[in-house]
């Protein structure tokens, strides 16, 4: 969970004066503070948002008051009826306060302007980078890059729709392969992300400009500076990152799985049989292991990791195995392990992981020592996990993500400042809404406080209020996250009457 503070900046929306517009004068509350301002019908419904968290100088400030105008037309521009409509507004004072809590369900995003990384389908590791390729929230394919502390480095979107590549400056590229479907498969080394997709073979060298090329290749590896890519039942060197083909030669199978080891060693392997492939010394050997294999890495010592379904069990985990195949230990931890990347230089594994709920978990993870009973123990070096939170929720008065059929609300009752002679707050329905990129608290449908930002078109919007207090919680998710806020001080919030207008 990231923890953040987000600022409440100012969204100014004030009619544009017109020579018929319907002019009038309003003071304000006794405290200052960001004016919101509305005009409303006689059965109290807002016809036109005339403010919001506007500040006294973006008014005409008049003998007695702040001066505006309206145009008779609601937001969508149409012309009102005639008759008499009333200027209702809220002053949001210095000591109401909104922040942003946490992001939930998704341990890749920690702003905003995060990736909202979806699904996780392949990854590669370097020594100091992984990438990853996968779907974002809105289904849109991508691919990045990240330090091993899980600082985002650079990103790029893969765009199926158009026609053609085409790049744009760092650190942001967007490619549009096109052709016929393929595994998607990512490869990295120090200086290029390789990404293979949907018929299109692109290379993203960091910096410079990236290049694509038709090719459909099953599985890619990075050996010193050249790509090799499984391209049926051949294996092909290329250049990088011209993605030019140099050398090719046959391979035993149609690998799904390809990775590379020292002194030219390779590894390959298939879900269509079992065992693994290995090529040392320019020849090809099949090793037997109980596994359909889908993944597969050349570990310390020239040892084995591979990942796939587990005959005796039927799990998909991932095994270790001595250089000619003798079995040395399991890896499974309650999650079907679907890739792996292990370091030829010590006894680090990186892997991703699902399991039956739909999770994915991302996870670094070094052999410390053995148990009692000669099992490995692992420490975590570094887990980011997604909770898919489409219908995320409070249930029992908890955060969840998903909350089934339980009934949700955006909107709750809470009490304002006193108005006028009265003493007691005015109580009002208070709704969560999503305009232009951020979250809004609305008052009576009259947008009265951006909370923060959280970019998603139509964002699944909750709120809650706190028991016995000021305060109201309010959630956006867009499936592959849930960004919480919180706005205290809503009792500070102060109502005002600025008036009627007779419209003729």
């Amino acid at each position: 969970m990231k923890h953040l503070l987000l600022p409440a900046l100012v969204a100014l929306g004030l009619a544009a004066a017109q020579a018929d517009d319907q002019k009038f004068t309003f003071a304000l509350p006794e405290h200052e503070g960001l004016i919101s301002l509305g005009v409303f019908d006689a059965k109290g419904n807002l016809v036109r948002q005339l403010a919001s968290e506007a500040k006294e100088q973006d008014f005409t400030i008049g003998l007695n008051g702040l001066i505006t105008s309206w145009d008779g037309r609601d937001d969508a521009g149409k012309p009102q009826p005639a008759g008499k409509y009333f200027i209702r507004g809220y002053v949001i004072t210095e000591k109401v306060k909104s922040e942003g809590i946490a992001y939930h369900f998704n341990d890749w995003v920690t702003e905003d302007a995060s990736p909202r990384i979806a699904r996780i389908s392949d990854f590669a590791v370097t020594p100091d980078t992984f990438a990853l390729l996968g779907n974002l929230a809105d289904g849109q394919p991508f691919a990045a890059r990240y330090a091993r502390e899980g600082d985002l480095l650079w990103k790029t979107l893969l765009d199926p729709s158009a026609e053609g590549p085409e790049s744009i400056f760092q650190p942001e590229r967007i490619l549009r392969p096109s052709g016929i479907f393929a595994p998607s498969r990512i490869a990295a080394s120090a200086s290029t992300v390789v990404v293979a997709r949907e018929g299109a073979l692109s290379a993203f060298p960091l910096p410079g400009e990236s290049k694509t090329i038709t090719a459909a290749p099953a599985a890619l590896a990075i050996e010193d500076t050249a790509l090799l890519s499984i391209e049926g039942k051949s294996l092909v060197r290329r250049s990088l990152p011209t993605l030019e083909p140099v050398a090719t030669s046959e391979a035993p199978e149609e690998f799904q799985s390809l990775a590379s080891g020292p002194k030219h060693q390779l590894l390959g392997g298939t879900s269509k049989q079992l065992g693994v492939w290995k090529l040392e010394n320019d020849r090809w050997q099949k090793l037997d292991v109980p596994f359909r294999v889908t993944s597969v890495s050349f570990g310390k010592d020239s040892t084995i990791w591979l990942t796939g379904q587990e005959i005796d069990s039927g799990r998909e985990a991932a095994g270790q195995f001595a250089p000619d195949g003798t079995f040395l230990r399991k890896y499974y931890d309650g999650f079907s392990v679907r890739r792996i990347h292990a370091s030829d230089e010590n006894d680090e594994i990186t892997i991703l992981e699902a399991d039956d709920t739909g999770v994915t978990r991302f996870r670094v993870l070094r052999q410390e020592k053995k148990t009692e009973n000669s099992e490995v123990a692992w420490k975590i070096l570094l887990e980011k996990s997604i909770t898919p939170c489409a219908r995320f929720g409070i249930v029992d008065g908890r955060l969840v993500p998903d909350a089934g059929s339980t009934p949700q609300q955006d909107t709750v009752e809470m009490r304002v400042s006193p108005a006028g002679l009265s003493p007691v707050g005015r109580r009002v329905n208070v709704k969560a809404s999503s305009y232009n990129g951020a979250v809004w608290l609305e008052i009576n449908n009259l947008r009265t406080l951006r909370v923060g930002d959280f970019s998603a078109p139509n964002p699944r919007l909750v709120a809650r209020k706190v028991a016995d207090s000021s305060q109201v919680q309010l959630f956006a998710g867009d499936g592959s996250v849930v960004a919480e806020f919180l706005v205290s001080g809503s009792d500070q919030i102060e109502p005002f009457d600025a008036g009627e207008i007779d419209l003729p």
